[in-house]
């Protein structure tokens, strides 16, 4: 059996890389915990973070090693005329070792807590394996 048909019949050996790029440590911290509190399995997980701001290259060790999520760091300047956001998610998918890559940005606040299930779930759904995953958005007065 092949690695993918195996993949195909037990969506639950698939694994999750989600990929953020990040201005600030605050912003991460602030979705970093809710990923935390969500992820029903973390240990198929991987972050991969592309930081702005070499000054807050700390905080974001700091963040990332309060849990045992696996993590990987990619550092740019913010301007970087060569550069533009579909390289950064280029070099970032680049170095991913999941078998799902989860696009977000660090504003986000991950609610469900069935996530994980149901992005491997969905896993399966589309022939080419590419897809978009629509999210909710939160104003400040319930789901619109």
């Amino acid at each position: 059996m092949s690695e993918t048909e195996s993949l195909l019949k037990n969506p639950h050996s698939v694994s999750v890389s989600v990929i953020i790029p990040s201005l600030s440590s605050k912003l991460f911290r602030s979705f970093y915990k809710s990923f935390l509190r969500t992820c029903s399995n973390t240990n198929d997980v991987e972050i991969i973070v592309k930081v702005d701001n070499i000054n807050d290259i700390s905080d974001f060790y700091a963040i990332l090693s309060e849990s045992k999520v696996k993590y990987k760091i990619i550092i740019y300047p913010q301007y970087n005329a060569r550069y533009s956001l579909h390289h950064f998610f280029n070099d970032m998918a680049s170095i991913c070792s999941g078998d799902i890559i989860w696009i977000l940005n660090d504003d986000v606040t991950i609610l469900n807590g069935d996530w994980h299930k149901e992005l491997k779930g969905t896993r399966n759904s589309f022939k080419d394996n590419i897809y978009c995953v629509m999210v909710a958005f939160d104003n400040g007065k319930g789901t619109d």
